[in-house]
């Protein structure tokens, strides 16, 4: 709907605004406004209909002033709504005009016509709002406090009707007021968000005080109100320009809310937190506090010493929705250092209702207790601050309600200005997102993060200690980013439930779980906290933005900036990307991870409540595609160290993504992209799961069937799953034979024979490898022929047959030079250095592996450095220094863990574990 505030300026005001004040009321209005604006139709009710239009019934003046004051204070809180629609809006809806204005001439059956002509106006004008009021006050399915106002109402107006003097002054005045009321019918929505409560707060009790004021003169005797008539007047233009002062105010603050909350294609979007009013009352300490405890110790010391120099400190706690900035202002609070610091001279002010900055200011008064009927508020409460020179704490919790307002900043950056210049006062803010409001210089201080895996288990057992602390719970505290409010609300439900169940609800409902009960309370429910960031004015100046964090939430790892920029233009890019970092709806890892990445609870919302556009699915499924085929390289290729850095980082990425797409139909193009990603996994971190989903699909393609299981075979050797590796690779060479592919045949032979070494079955392995070896040559494949002659060599070295072993690996090593594959040369190298560190030639091993290793670090071979640094850790503790033996080794360990090597690493802890015992 479209109220007008004033003149010609027009302003969308929130339908649920008056159902704050009005809910559910079905009841007819006794009059409504004509189309000739020079009468007022009087609509009788059911309950009216037995009346005479002119009837004045209901409570009077005979009603005691005890009960007719309890009900006038009362009216203030149901009227507020209507006052918020101005006079100039009550124009719209009610028509009261001059004297001069022409009558009608006829009236329906079911309505009287009450002339405004000027001898009877008034009295007209009187019996319209009585029976107005009647109604209201009568009606059964009205508005409790409505119904009561009316009936206050009644009281001024029947009061004001044997008053003589000052009765054209004392009828508008409460006309005025009836004339709201009746605004309340004609606006009252379905539903209402709760969400300016503080300022209706403010004005009812104005309204009320001014109502309650009224009542006792008007029910003076003749001559008491005869001797005060100049008085009164003065009164009574007293009270109306307070209420239209209050008026106006409240109409300024829902200008700026209606702006906050209204799309651009007109319609309401959800408003702000409910807004419960300002408490003076700080809250209770945190009841479950874990994993904070450093960072709260370093906000004390910091004010400690700020106190000591008889300063202030001035601390801004950022971080997401959720994260617990709030609990630790309460902790830093209600700690035993702030009570010694400051006394009773801490403040507490929960703002999450302050929607401008002169709310702020109301609710900084009102905690430091500043007068706050002057007209300058500022001057009121920086007075009150500096009336003492004791320290003094003064927090400020949410300031991300009236700081992401940008109409307000510059008078919020006024307040912040005068209030950090006073030396004693400590200024702590907690604010969402990483930016830090201007107008103070603020003392560095970390930015919130996530708990850790302990403190996480540890917040949870808390709340829900009948719970298993097992593998199963840190893998749910991991699926929400160890978020505490997350956690917090999980352990509530776990408290019912198993964590199998949640586990399983979690997948399904996704951030929807996340609540207690139905609460709509950002502390209760996760999704209200995650959509007061999302509704915030930065997200809804930029739509590009919302669009951005669908897509960061569907990729696992998140997305790059290459992508980014790919998709969208990064002159579109940037901007986006700074507001959803400033709101903490986004953060980039720290390096080297490329990816801008989003915490798991928002990622669950976001993929529930705004998926991705079906078109830029489209466009990242391109993208993963053409990225993929890059895995066709293979260490020693020029440009496999940079294929290494734009795939290792993508592969939760790139599994999600082109799994998502296998299915029927199958393109060629992706068969041939998880195919060439896979045979990089295999060279970097051995990973099968896409090509066991692709196998189902490839039941008559005997061809790539046989390519697939071929690779597969290899990754699962790599992984040291050695009997399935063999059923794989056994069903490839068939296939190859079946087709006539020698060189298929003949690589699956090789995989066998290299396998059977690894298993110390060497007779085996050397039959597999010759035959392969043969089979290589005839087709005129040198490169395979030579990894032959080097996997022979090995073998040799293994079984401690060390010339024999050196005369494989130098032919190899030369027919790799003389084909220029660096891998191959690295390989036998590395097997050389072995040889020597077996017969104890530490220095010459060093050599031969130190070369290797080099190698391995120009192409990007990530499996052979491992086992570069690994071997020269042996080599190390066979020279009795520990210390560079043991670097070596965790080195090695690292790369081993990171690419999923677990023979690797078990080899490396074995060695660290032999070092420690010999130590």
């Amino acid at each position: 709907m479209l109220l007008v505030f004033a003149g010609d300026f027009a302003v969308k005001v929130l339908e649920w605004f008056i159902e704050f004040i009005v809910k559910n009321i079905d009841f007819d209005l006794p009059w409504d406004a004509s189309e000739d604006s020079s009468t007022i139709r009087i609509n009788q009710p059911r309950t009216l209909r037995r009346q005479q239009a002119s009837s004045s019934t209901g409570s009077g003046p005979n009603q005691s002033s005890s009960s007719a004051s309890t009900s006038v204070a009362q009216a203030g809180a149901s009227t507020v709504a209507a006052l918020a629609s101005s006079s100039t809006a009550v124009a719209h809806s009610l028509s009261i005009t001059s004297p001069s204005s022409p009558v009608p001439s006829s009236s329906s059956s079911s309505t009287a016509i009450v002339s405004t002509r000027p001898s009877r106006k008034r009295d007209d004008l009187y019996n319209a709002f009585v029976l107005t009021l009647e109604s209201l006050k009568e009606a059964s399915d009205a508005f409790a406090p409505l119904k009561t106002t009316a009936a206050g109402l009644l009281v001024l107006i029947k009061l004001r009707k044997d008053f003589v003097r000052n009765r054209e002054d004392w009828l508008d005045f409460s006309l005025e007021l009836t004339e709201f009321i009746s605004l309340l019918k004609q606006n009252a929505p379905e539903s209402l968000d709760a969400a300016v409560a503080e300022p209706i707060a403010k004005f009812i009790k104005t309204l009320g005080e001014i109502l309650s004021q009224v009542q006792p003169l008007l029910e003076r005797s003749p001559a008491s109100r005869g001797a005060n008539i100049n008085i009164d007047k003065e009164q009574l233009t007293g009270y109306r320009s307070r209420i239209q002062r209050e008026q106006n105010n409240l109409i300024t603050l829902l200008t700026i809310l209606t702006a906050r909350v209204f799309r651009k294609d007109d319609s309401v979007a959800t408003g702000p937190d409910s807004m419960q009013g300002v408490s003076t009352i700080a809250p209770p300490p945190p009841i479950h506090f874990y994993g904070r405890e450093d960072f709260v110790a370093n906000v004390l010391e910091i004010i400690r010493a700020k106190c000591t120099l008889n300063r202030g400190a001035h601390l801004c706690i950022r971080g997401p929705g959720g994260i617990g900035k709030t609990t630790i202002a309460r902790a830093v609070f209600h700690d035993t250092s702030s009570e010694s610091l400051f006394d009773d001279r801490r403040y507490f002010v929960a703002a999450e209702s302050c929607l401008t900055a002169q709310s702020l200011l109301t609710a900084i008064a009102a905690v430091v207790h500043a007068d706050t009927s002057g007209a300058d508020l500022l001057s009121n409460v920086i007075q009150t601050l500096k009336s003492t020179s004791s320290s003094t704490l003064l927090v400020i919790d949410n300031a991300e309600t009236f700081w992401w307002i940008p109409e307000q900043r510059p008078d919020v950056r006024k307040v912040f200005e005068h209030v950090s210049t006073i030396p004693h006062v400590t200024l702590l803010l907690t604010i969402r997102g990483l930016e830090q409001p201007l107008g103070v210089r603020w003392h560095p201080v970390p930015f919130v993060e996530v708990l850790t895996a302990a403190s996480a288990r540890d917040a949870f057992l808390a709340i829900a200690p009948d719970t298993e602390s097992d593998a199963q719970l840190d893998s749910l505290l991991k699926k929400v980013d160890y978020v505490p409010l997350a956690i917090t609300l999980l352990a509530s439900l776990a408290q019912t439930e198993d964590l199998g169940t949640l586990d399983a609800r979690l997948g399904h409902e996704k951030a929807s779980l996340l609540q207690t009960g139905f609460s709509d309370h950002r502390e209760d429910n996760i999704s209200v906290s995650i959509k007061l960031s999302m509704d915030a004015p930065p997200m809804q100046m930029n739509p590009l933005t919302l669009r951005i964090l669908s897509l960061i939430s569907y990729l696992p790892s998140g997305v790059s900036r290459d992508l980014l920029n790919a998709l969208l233009g990064a002159q579109n890019v940037s901007p986006a990307l700074q507001i959803l970092k400033q709101l903490s709806l986004a953060y980039a890892p720290p390096s080297p991870s490329p990816f801008i990445t989003t915490l798991s609870p928002i990622r669950l919302y976001t993929i529930d409540h705004h998926p991705m556009a079906s078109d830029d699915i489209q466009s990242l499924q391109t993208w993963y595609i053409s990225l993929a085929h890059k895995g066709v390289s293979e260490p020693g290729d020029d440009d496999f160290k940079s294929t290494v850095g734009a795939l290792t980082p993508e592969k939760a990425n790139m599994e999600f993504v082109l799994g998502s797409m296998i299915g029927s139909p199958l393109s060629d193009d992706l068969t041939s992209a998880i195919l060439d990603y896979s045979n990089f996994l295999y060279f970097t971190i051995p990973d099968g799961t896409l090509l066991k989903k692709l196998l189902p699909c490839l039941l008559h393609d005997d061809a790539v069937q046989a390519k697939c299981l071929r690779t597969l075979g290899n990754i699962l050797i790599s992984l040291n799953q050695y009997p399935v590796a063999v059923d794989y690779l056994t069903q490839a060479k068939e296939m190859f034979e079946k087709i006539g592919s020698q060189l298929g045949a003949a690589q699956c032979l090789q995989s066998l024979g290299d396998m059977r070494s690894m298993q110390s079955q060497y007779p085996e392995a050397e039959d597999s490898l010759t035959q392969a070896k043969e089979m290589f040559e005839k087709v005129g494949s040198q490169l395979r022929a030579a990894q032959c002659l080097h996997s022979l060599g090995d073998i040799r070295r293994m079984q401690s047959q060390y010339p024999e072993a050196e005369d494989f690996l130098m032919q190899a090593k030369e027919m790799f030079e003389r084909i220029g594959n660096q891998l191959g040369v690295a390989q036998c190298l590395w097997s050389l250095g072995e040889i020597r560190r077996m017969q104890d030639q530490y220095s010459e091993a060093e050599d031969f592996i130190l070369k290797s290793k080099e190698i391995r670090e120009k192409i990007g071979d990530m499996y052979g450095l491992a086992w570069c640094l690994k071997v020269l850790g042996d080599i190390r503790y066979g020279q009795e220094n520990n210390a560079e033996a043991v670097d070596y080794l965790n080195k090695a360990k690292e790369i081993f863990e990171r690419i999923g090597d677990q023979n690797g690493t078990v080899r490396c802890l074995q060695r660290l574990d032999q070092i420690r015992t010999d130590s």
